[in-house]
């Protein structure tokens, strides 16, 4: 159904204090900047294969920080057969199809039952730049995603068979090098946000977190598990949490 997780999207309150952090700090490319007469209204960036959609807000917005997952549809079915498709299989649409801002194809937002927020887009342009080199990033490792331990089984139904992912690890599917993380949790708090955190493979985390915190940018500790090996987290311009493993 999907050829790629084509980006993630970040509400921020300031384009330019995001941008910064993005491309200054962690070494990301603008890919696409589309301004309307404020300023920028949508900035792209790319960090490894990976790709952040920059979405301005208000100030006062309580939903700042990762808001959605974006999916590059195939050839195979139109917008439109998708959107009736997935209506059919129950899932809730908060936008039906309609062409995107920027005029270059058109797209549809629904949630699934995490109550994650997902995009499907329709175009003929793949924005991400396959061959770009991050001189601190080596890979964008995995998305986090929240959900109640009751909706892993319709989770594990969307991402294998609505969205055409192989599961890799439990709760962790992949297509091509782009990879969906679950985190079942009971947590109330937890699941309101349910798109918990974005993950980069780094050469050297100690490096990597004296840099940061070089920038001023507030880091965790070091930690290790079985599981990640070496970790640490920080805390973007929006409140996102980004993490960073060995």
């Amino acid at each position: 159904m999907i050829k790629e997780l084509n980006h993630i999207g970040l509400l921020t309150a300031s384009i330019e204090v995001s941008k910064d952090f993005y491309t200054g700090v962690l070494g990301g490319t603008i890919i696409r900047d589309h301004k309307d007469a404020e300023g920028s209204l949508f900035t792209y960036i790319q960090l490894a294969l990976g790709v952040i959609e920059l979405i301005r807000v208000a100030a006062d917005n309580p939903n700042a920080g990762f808001a959605h997952v974006a999916y590059l549809i195939d050839d195979e079915k139109t917008l439109d057969e998708y959107y009736q498709y997935l209506v059919e299989k129950g899932y809730e649409f908060t936008l039906a199809p309609k062409p995107t801002t920027a005029g270059d194809g058109r797209l549809a937002f629904f949630n699934d039952k995490s109550g994650t927020s997902f995009e499907l887009i329709e175009r003929k342009e793949n924005i991400r730049i396959r061959d770009l080199v991050n001189e601190r990033i080596e890979a964008f490792k995995y998305t986090a995603i929240y959900a109640p331990p009751a909706a892993i089984p319709e989770c594990d139904t969307f991402y294998t068979y609505e969205m055409g992912f192989s599961l890799t690890e439990p709760n962790q599917y992949a297509i091509g090098a782009d990879v969906i993380k679950l985190i079942p949790t009971e947590d109330e708090t937890l699941l309101k946000k349910p798109l918990s955190h974005i993950c980069f493979k780094v050469k050297n985390c100690k490096e990597t977190l004296d840099y940061l915190m070089e920038q001023d940018i507030k880091c965790s500790e070091i930690s290790i598990c079985e599981e990640a090996g070496q970790y640490f987290i920080i805390e973007g311009p929006s409140g996102e949490q980004v993490v960073f493993v060995q």
